[in-house]
């Protein structure tokens, strides 16, 4: 992909590896990449495994189809998945502070 314009790079030799775009995807904030599985299938890039929303299907289907190769999409929606990613951002709003961090303070309030 080119980095300025977004749009599929044009290649001299071969398309970028599985390993390059499986980077794109983990560098990806809208692609939780963990259950993402790459693949090909002839000359074709297989996206595959499960994700929380169609939203993030889309941003992983995109990223893959920047690659210049066709992409077939095997992925599936789990909603199971959102509720399992919110329960995870929820512990670890809730976990302990860790020695030696910067913490920050919350303003005093003003007395009434």
């Amino acid at each position: 992909m080119s980095e300025s314009s977004g749009m599929p790079r044009e290649f001299d030799t071969e398309p970028p590896g599985l390993e390059e775009i499986a980077a794109d995807l983990h560098d990806d904030e809208g692609v939780d990449d963990r259950r993402v599985v790459l693949a090909t299938e002839g000359d074709a890039l297989v996206v595959g495994g499960s994700v929380a929303t169609q939203e993030e299907a889309d941003r992983a289907l995109l990223i893959a189809e920047r690659s210049g190769a066709e992409v077939i999409d095997r992925l599936q929606i789990d909603p199971a998945l959102r509720r399992q990613r919110n329960r995870h951002r929820s512990a670890r709003a809730n976990r302990p502070h860790p020695p030696g961090a910067p913490r920050c303070r919350r303003a005093a309030a003003a007395p009434s």
